[in-house]
């Protein structure tokens, strides 16, 4: 949903991420109330199996086979959707809670860490290094991982019998895309389209707005995964795409992937946003205590002298599942909080 104004210091009581008031500079925790939905859908699904009436997982058909091409090229036939699921990704983990496909998963790493009913699945160790041979062992349908999952383990995995399908999403259409194609794989089309219809409704409304912010009043945005050195985000990235699609200027958009930068380059760019990736949002992270500091490296920067400084949860902003939309939305409200809520 969105609202228009935000307040500059929260206490809404909202569950999630509560934005507040730490010494001069904001810190953004708090969900769009459509990702609240989001939590909602899951908390309702997360131990339910699909019940598509047009898949054969949901109506007993299951002679209808269908063909998917994965991110290495293979062509895998299926005769039907498939029963027990290793996931050896986060991103694929929330995706098949999100389409209602819980009950389908029989295995996770150590970093499936929601919703919280994946605890109840067992893990079968490390991202991106899992336990190679309990996976073979455990002899399911399929497992599915991502782009950290590297070629030759999938190799490994389906010179050992496994059936592996992987999945590289670069864009946010490109997650869509994986959804649709996971809930084909789970039987839950139904359900998967729902849920692509909606997050690419939240993404239109996000770009509708954002088309009449004239290009002058586009914040210049700093985005930090790190502090000691810096690591940032550019081209070919979540962060950036949602930093673009927010309404504000990626200061290291030029560069690719996830570069490390200078102190004094990004001191330079003079960012009016800094945005820090936290890994425990539960606590103040180093990166934002580092950067808020009355020493700081960045304290002629506008970001600092007019406050703006915000902790975005890295899950959000890194996964590339259905809550990647959250992340978008978060950041438009940090960019424009005046035009979003």
């Amino acid at each position: 949903m969105i609202l228009k104004k935000q307040p500059a210091v929260a206490g809404s009581g909202i569950p999630g991420h509560a934005r507040r008031q730490s010494g001069r500079f904001g810190r953004c925790r708090r969900f769009f109330i459509s990702g609240l939905v989001l939590l909602a859908l899951l908390a309702v699904t997360a131990g339910a199996a699909c019940s598509d009436d047009t898949n054969g997982a949901g109506n007993g058909d299951t002679n209808d086979t269908f063909s998917l091409t994965d991110a290495t090229g293979k062509v895998h036939e299926f005769a039907a959707p498939v029963d027990t699921i290793i996931s050896l990704a986060p991103s694929i983990t929330e995706i098949l809670y999100a389409i209602g496909a819980g009950d389908n998963l029989v295995g996770r790493t150590d970093f499936c860490n929601y919703p919280a009913a994946v605890f109840e699945v067992d893990s079968f160790g490390g991202y991106p290094e899992p336990s190679w041979e309990m996976i073979v062992a455990a002899d399911v349908d399929v497992v599915l991982v991502a782009d950290l999952t590297t070629d030759d383990k999938v190799d490994w995995l389906r010179d050992h019998g496994v059936r592996v399908f992987k999945t590289k999403p670069l864009t946010f259409d490109d997650v869509m895309t994986d959804i649709l194609a996971i809930s084909k794989i789970a039987g839950c089309d139904a359900q998967a389209a729902e849920l692509v219809d909606g997050l690419r409704d939240r993404i239109a409304q996000v770009q509708t707005i954002v088309a009449t912010i004239p290009a002058d009043e586009r914040p210049k945005v700093l985005n930090m995964s790190w502090h000691d050195p810096i690591f940032t985000a550019g081209q070919g990235t979540y962060i950036d795409a949602a930093i673009t699609m927010a309404g504000g200027i990626n200061v290291f958009g030029d560069l690719p992937g996830h570069p490390q930068v200078d102190t004094e380059a990004a001191v330079a760019a003079d960012p009016d946003v800094i945005t820090i990736f936290t890994y425990d949002i539960t606590q103040t992270s180093v990166a934002y205590e580092w950067v808020t500091s009355a020493d700081s490296h960045f304290k002629e920067t506008q970001a600092y002298l007019n406050e703006r400084t915000f902790e975005i949860d890295s899950d959000l902003a890194s996964r590339g599942g259905p809550r990647l939309v959250d992340a978008l939305e978060e950041f438009a409200r940090i960019l424009h909080p005046d035009l979003f809520d």
